[in-house]
């Protein structure tokens, strides 16, 4: 299991997505990754997500699931207007 938190949290676009290249590679290695992450393009390349908010839990599950996939813009939108 590899635990990453933001990882890639003030990088340039290259090395951006060789981290992400290497969390997906690691990920199809069979490798269970759990990612913190406010950045879409990081959250993109999840299978699952829990979304949490101030310690509570607003939903979880595959990213495939289209109330899931709502959930989380609405979240990530909500982060943007207040960063």
């Amino acid at each position: 299991m590899l635990v990453l938190d933001e990882p890639t949290a003030n990088l340039d676009a290259s090395t951006d997505a060789l981290v992400r290249k290497m969390i997906v590679d690691q990920r199809d290695a069979g490798l269970t990754i759990v990612v913190v992450t406010h950045h879409p393009a990081t959250l993109a390349i999840a299978d699952d997500v829990i979304l949490l908010d101030n310690e509570t839990l607003i939903c979880s599950g595959s990213t495939r699931d289209a109330v899931i996939q709502a959930r989380v813009a609405e979240a990530m939108q909500d982060h943007a207007t207040v960063s």
